[in-house]
């Protein structure tokens, strides 16, 4: 298995995302598109008669410029790593340009987003359309970001439902590269650390080197194995996305919120 095609978006304001989707595509050999988001200026309705058209205009042009910008940069950080890029702008307001990278994405075997940082509320809007709406896994590259792409240790956080199996199997690629796998659990019932010791034999029975561990929770699920992955020196977490929309409005399950909130490491999710 492997990914072929990868969907990197490059939003206003991201350092992190750029770099470690580069060395990420490199890495395993795939092909990237990436799109930069320039977002029409967001203002009540009844300002916008107000301001001039040509200021309205100039606004737009510097979004778009700044796309190009980041464009331009993505394209030589992936020519360093030897990665080849199809670069686009993607243009509009919230909703339509969100929608727009939820339906590219379906097209794409991962798509690449960065974490939501404290000062860009509007991200944090993307990453969730994406993960609920397209139906395709989404690795989220924490704001902090630094470390090149790295498959030395990889934790699943293990529940036997749907979206963790989802995203496990949507992991399939990383894991068969990864060195050293945990497949962890959090206070886990019975069911679920049977699973996860099940799980752990089938992938041992693939040649992969992994284990299971059950955590006992020290706070909130998301932040327990978020401590877990610090102490490992984890280079990525795998794990299902809970929640759903509920006219537009997310509705995020506590270890989802959690890890979109405060992750310090690359998290692979589906939904």
């Amino acid at each position: 298995m492997s990914y072929k095609d990868i969907l990197v978006t490059l939003p206003p304001g991201g350092d992190a995302v750029g770099p470690y989707a580069a060395s990420l595509a490199a890495a395993l050999g795939a092909r990237v598109r990436a799109a930069a988001v320039a977002l029409d200026p967001t203002l009540p309705a009844y300002v916008i008669p107000q301001i001039p058209l040509a200021v309205l205009d100039r606004v737009e042009e510097e979004a778009r410029e700044d796309a190009r910008g980041r464009l331009a940069a993505f394209e030589e950080q992936a020519k360093a790593a030897g990665a080849k890029v199809e670069p686009f702008i993607v243009e509009g307001d919230m909703d339509t340009a969100f929608d727009r990278i939820t339906k590219l994405a379906r097209y794409h075997d991962l798509t690449i987003v960065e974490q939501a940082g404290p000062d860009r509320p509007a991200l944090a809007l993307l990453v969730e359309t994406v993960l609920f709406g397209a139906g395709r896994p989404l690795l989220i590259v924490p704001y902090i970001q630094r470390a090149p792409f790295s498959l030395r240790s990889v934790i699943v956080a293990w529940t036997e439902t749907a979206p963790a199996a989802r995203a496990l199997a949507a992991a399939m690629p990383m894991l068969e590269r990864a060195e050293a796998i945990e497949i962890v659990t959090v206070d886990g019932a019975d069911g679920d650390r049977e699973g996860a010791e099940r799980l752990a034999g089938i992938l041992a029975g693939r040649g992969l080197r992994v284990r299971a561990k059950n955590l006992t929770g020290a706070g909130g699920v998301g932040d327990t194995i978020l401590s877990h992955a610090a102490d490992i020196g984890a280079d990525m977490v795998v794990m299902g996305g809970y929640g759903h929309s509920r006219l537009r409005q997310f509705i995020l399950g506590g270890a989802t919120r959690d890890m979109l909130a405060t992750m310090t490491v690359p998290t692979l999710m589906a939904h």
